[in-house]
């Protein structure tokens, strides 16, 4: 009897010991969400983008070009982020470390979404 308690009370142990190992790693990748989304929101070239309310000038193409660069150091910080997106909905555009596309063709790319119209997405 008292050996079953010992071994119930060295897995419980043990359990323990991971489960705050896998929530450690957790929080440490929230907070890194987190420091990501602080860096987007607080990037200038997005914060310009966000005022543009009609078609794209060359100076917006040159900044979508220095924004796609910025969020590529961004995910590199962040090596388990994959990929990550930012809509501007004046302007119907989405950019990613990945490059600049219109929100139909994200969704033609994104086809995850079967089950899903491009207006409900």
């Amino acid at each position: 009897m008292q050996s079953t308690t010992i071994i119930k009370n060295e897995i419980n142990r043990a359990n323990v010991a991971l489960l705050n190992e896998v929530k450690q790693a957790m929080d440490n990748q929230l907070q890194d969400i987190r420091n990501l989304a602080f860096q987007i929101a607080w990037n200038d070239k997005v914060e310009g983008l966000i005022g543009v309310k009609n078609s794209l000038t060359p100076y917006n193409i040159f900044t979508i070009r220095q924004m796609i660069n910025d969020f590529g150091v961004y995910k590199v910080a962040n090596g388990f982020i994959d990929d990550f997106y930012v809509y501007f909905r004046n302007t119907d555009i989405v950019v990613s470390p990945s490059g600049l596309y219109n929100s139909a063709k994200l969704y033609q790319n994104a086809s995850k979404y079967e089950q899903m119209s491009y207006e409900e997405w």
